[in-house]
């Protein structure tokens, strides 16, 4: 007769049922009897711990070297040499001049105007966009890009170096107006020292303790903060931005006939070169 007392049933996830006691004529199943099948668990291997272990000393790793303690090497490490990779000469070079400019997206812009940290209805200078820490650090300048065009329906006036062609004519469409301006390496030093753009009480005090020649220029950075109009004068490579009207650069505004008497360059022959 088939009893429980002898029965053995494989269960789910490796365990299996073994015969209880008997107690009295009666056999019981609790978790004790609950036990994993042989060999479900295979017992691990202590590594150093005695010759007689099979496996002390080196453990099975060797004597010396890299693969005695630690990880793998890496990928593409050929034990110190030169590698593979870095052997093939190396092309062409960086440019001298090359302007190193920090991005900003109109995806971007609208995240901070969505959030009410930029104001659409005042002009957005790169003081707003750090003051609000959209950018942390500016070396050349601030350069406005495209991404996020086809959702971006904003009205804004936005001051930035540069900008590229889907940015300010995305801006354009949605009713704004996209202005470069450019910052000179000393106005762009004191532009990172003075983002307290709220004149305060202990600003004005501050300027005040200044020397004359220093207060003078400190003037004119604080008049450029509030104002938000340029003071600097690009240099002749980088004129065909800021002449260019699809750019949205701020010598666009003048004819160019205006700029050739006040500036010492021909605007009209690098206009039609563009």
């Amino acid at each position: 007769m088939l009893s429980l007392s002898n029965l053995r049933l494989p269960l789910l996830g490796g365990f299996q049922l073994f015969s209880g006691r008997n107690i009295g004529s009666k056999s019981t199943v609790r978790i004790s009897n609950l036990r994993n099948r042989p060999g479900h668990r295979k017992k691990k291997i202590r590594l150093g711990r005695g010759q007689g272990s099979g496996r002390g000393k080196q453990a099975g790793r060797g004597m010396d070297g890299s693969t005695k303690s630690g990880t793998k090497p890496r990928t593409g490490f050929e034990g110190g040499q030169f590698p593979f990779y870095r052997m093939p000469p190396v092309l062409g070079k960086p440019p001298l001049n090359a302007l190193e400019y920090t991005i900003i997206n109109l995806h971007q812009l609208e995240y901070y105007i969505r959030h009410e940290k930029l104001d659409p209805s005042q002009i957005i200078t790169m003081a707003d966009l750090i003051k609000i820490g959209a950018v942390s650090k500016i070396k050349d300048g601030v350069v406005l890009l495209g991404s996020g065009k086809e959702h971006f329906q904003t009205p804004i006036r936005i001051e930035v170096s540069k900008a590229s062609p889907a940015a300010v004519d995305s801006v354009n469409r949605a009713g704004g107006r996209v202005t470069c301006v450019y910052m000179s390496d000393v106005l762009r030093k004191k532009y990172q020292r003075f983002f307290q753009f709220n004149i305060s009480k202990t600003t004005f005090d501050f300027i005040n303790s200044l020397p004359f020649h220093e207060k003078e220029e400190t003037c004119r950075l604080m008049k450029y903060f509030n104002v938000a109009t340029p003071i600097s004068f690009p240099p002749q490579r980088l004129l065909n931005i800021y002449v260019r009207k699809d750019l949205g650069g701020f010598l666009s505004i003048e004819p160019p006939e205006t700029l050739n008497e006040k500036h010492d360059f021909e605007v009209i022959k690098l206009l039609k070169s563009k």
